[in-house]
């Protein structure tokens, strides 16, 4: 016998339906905001992009060097009076008459490729700046080829290729200026004018050979010249020097003789980063394989570079280079900068070759310990 179906069965099963409780999918949460990389000081905003070929040499903006701007009358400041000094250096500056345009080629690539001095460009010219020992860094040259600080400032150099119109060392009145044929060179002294140089006296010569030119600058509170009579020794030493590769010299050197012992050598190549008082110092070992500019560039962990125009400009140089990639080359630059180094730092080493218009990157070191 068939039970008869009880109509009410689907109402029940509707509202057994709605007694059960809903359950509903929480609302779409918006994705956390993603954190941009920590920012510092004279970074770029986003990762860099392969660097042009060198700029202006300094940058606009660049920290000033000491003046060639003064005067040489007396001087009137708390109660005392600085007469003009005049000094007589006496000098043997013939190596510089020695050096003719057949051994100019010789001279920019061994002074490239000698510790002792940073080939660079400043204002247009090409400058060899003269490096001193220090017991922590090696050989060194700070922002401008200037050394000391505070009472005491001196740059020595040998110009390669003339400034650009306009310099203010070419323009400069307050420079002596000699040739290479004069044994006692008379030296004016000069108050310079600018920020933080009102207590100290200078003196600015320059000695005009057929291929290099001298310059000597010196600025301290009790002016002496002892400096400029040191620098100008150790320069026409090395010049000296340069007799002993003339083809029809006695048993000419090989083409390295002419460097201090053991350069080039076969050190590992890589760049080391110190913070120091006059700002960041980039220098170490490296083989570009040609003739170029090689300088450098530091980065943070996001590839973001760091103060990259003063940088690149305070670091460019024509250093040594060989075919034999084993061997290797100082290279030394100081950023004049008292911004601290970003995050994950990285230095880098950028070169273009000569004739190349594309650089090309050479080697990447963290700059952690």
């Amino acid at each position: 016998m068939r039970l008869p179906l009880a109509r009410d069965g689907p109402v029940l099963l509707l509202a057994l339906a709605l007694a059960c409780p809903k359950t509903t999918a929480p609302p779409p949460q918006a994705a956390p905001p993603v954190e941009a990389p920590p920012t510092s000081p004279g970074l770029s905003a986003t990762p860099a992009a392969p660097p042009s070929p060198p700029g202006a040499v300094p940058p606009p903006g660049a920290p000033p060097t000491p003046p060639l701007s003064g005067t040489t009358d007396p001087v009137q400041f708390e109660g005392l009076s600085r007469a003009q000094v005049t000094f007589t250096v006496g000098v043997d500056l013939s190596p510089l008459a020695l050096i003719d345009q057949g051994e100019a080629t010789m001279l920019l690539e061994h002074l490239a490729a000698s510790p002792r001095w940073r080939v660079t460009r400043w204002e247009g010219a090409v400058l060899a700046l003269l490096r001193v020992e220090d017991p922590q860094l090696g050989r060194t040259s700070p922002w401008a080829g200037y050394h000391g600080q505070g009472s005491e400032l001196w740059r020595a150099a040998l110009r390669l290729r003339p400034r650009q119109p306009g310099a203010e060392w070419t323009d400069s009145p307050l420079v002596d200026r000699f040739q290479p044929d004069d044994d006692a060179l008379k030296v004016h002294s000069f108050q310079p004018i600018g920020s933080g140089t009102y207590g100290l006296r200078a003196a600015a010569i320059e000695v005009t050979g057929k291929v290099a030119t001298l310059e000597v600058h010196e600025l301290s509170a009790r002016l002496e010249l002892e400096r400029t009579s040191e620098a100008l020794k150790w320069i026409t030493t090395d010049l000296l020097s340069l007799d002993k590769f003339q083809p029809d010299a006695p048993d000419p050197l090989a083409p390295w003789g002419w460097l201090p012992p053991g350069e080039p050598n076969q050190d590992p190549k890589g760049l080391y980063v110190t913070t120091t008082a006059q700002g960041v110092d980039v220098r170490g070992r490296l083989n570009p394989g040609a003739a170029g500019w090689t300088w450098a560039r530091i980065t943070d962990a996001q590839g973001r570079a760091w103060l990259d125009e003063l940088a690149q400009a305070a670091t460019l140089e024509r250093m040594g280079w060989s075919t034999n990639l084993s061997s290797s080359f100082w290279f030394q630059g100081r950023i004049p900068t008292d911004l601290p180094l970003p995050p994950g730092a990285i230095v880098e080493a950028w070169f273009l070759a000569d004739g190349s218009a594309t650089p090309t990157r050479i080697g990447r070191w963290s700059v952690a310990p």
